[in-house]
């Protein structure tokens, strides 16, 4: 399901992009966004089943763990916004989250060494820093990744920086917070429960999250392809952090639902997850909680934007308020909440 959203703009110089990742959520919105400026967009797919509602474009079929089948990708493009990437589903191997994310953006680096490409864009996550002891923090703040993912995740920024930097590459890393909009998948869940009454606060409600409407990452992103700075790293977010208390109070209020008052300590509830997932490992399901998730929901998050005003005047337009009702309106139009 695909909800179309605003139109954004682009400077007047036309460019041939490639972007990956170009039927998730965050690749979709982009995509949208170069084609409406008028620039040229191919885009890599790995299933063709995935290139419907693709019109427009340029589709090359290819995988980021095969490197041969990225053969002639980078002919004729000039940026690149690399968005692809394996999320850390339950059940999905750290061997495989290594080998996209990590092995699979150098070997995608690689096609545009010495092609004279005019920027390549590494869309990572604000999760590579892991649970911080303060908020916000900044991009200088030392990471310390805590799940798989974000551990790969990590590591890829590391390996696209240093191999950008000994080959002459201009490249630069766009971290995304908490990004939500009204087609957003990964997110629906969160919203289904709160209606449905069936969510709990886990931990401290308090800690902090940032989130970050998809209309304002879009732009932070293509502000930071035109103004950012070789070898920089940038985090894209909401003007501020919230409370984990204020996301749920504002989603629950945009639902028109009461907003729970359930809590469960983050201890119990991490020993909850860590017992689901054996069990879930010797039976063959899929746990409803896991210990990732204890800790999304009960550690801290909260990320400054500050560099990404100052060097890229980015300038987030949606206070949460606002972008929590146009995502659950998209929802309810679509028929989804």
């Amino acid at each position: 399901m695909h909800v179309k959203t605003e139109k954004r703009s682009l400077p007047d110089n036309r460019r041939r992009f490639l972007v990956t990742g170009a039927a998730g959520f965050i690749g979709r919105h982009l995509v949208e966004s170069l084609l409406c400026a008028g620039h040229s967009v191919r885009v890599l797919i790995r299933n063709p089943g995935r290139a419907e509602g693709m019109a427009g474009t340029e589709i090359f079929k290819g995988d980021l763990t095969v490197p041969e089948s990225l053969e002639g990708i980078e002919v004729g493009i000039d940026t690149v916004i690399h968005c692809a990437g394996l999320l850390g589903k339950w059940g999905v191997p750290e061997t495989a989250l290594y080998d996209v994310n990590v092995l699979g953006s150098t070997h995608l680096l690689r096609r545009f060494i010495e092609k004279g490409l005019h920027r390549f864009v590494y869309i990572s996550a604000g999760g590579v820093t892991g649970p911080v002891t303060e908020a916000p923090v900044d991009e200088a703040y030392p990471c310390r990744p805590k799940t798989a993912y974000e551990k790969t995740k990590c590591l890829a920024e590391q390996k696209i920086l240093s191999l950008s930097g000994q080959n002459g590459v201009s490249s630069l890393v766009v971290r995304p917070t908490f990004v939500y909009g009204p087609d957003d998948p990964h997110k629906l869940s969160l919203f289904r429960a709160i209606k449905n009454r069936r969510f709990a606060f886990i931990g401290n409600r308090h800690s902090f999250v940032t989130p970050v409407y998809i209309d304002d990452l879009v732009i932070g992103i293509l502000l930071a392809l035109e103004n950012g700075s070789p070898g920089e790293i940038y985090i894209i977010g909401g003007r501020k952090p919230v409370t984990k208390q204020v996301l749920v109070e504002t989603i629950a209020a945009a639902l028109k639902v009461k907003c729970t008052r359930v809590s469960v300590p983050g201890r119990p509830a991490w020993l909850c997850a860590l017992g689901l997932e054996i069990m879930g490992r010797m039976l063959h399901f899929e746990p409803p909680l896991t210990r990732s998730r204890v800790s999304m929901m009960s550690d801290n998050y909260g990320y400054s934007v500050k560099k990404a005003m100052q060097a890229l005047r980015y300038r987030p337009k949606f206070e949460i308020k606002q972008g929590i009702q146009k995502t659950v309106d998209g929802y309810q139009k679509a028929g989804l909440l």
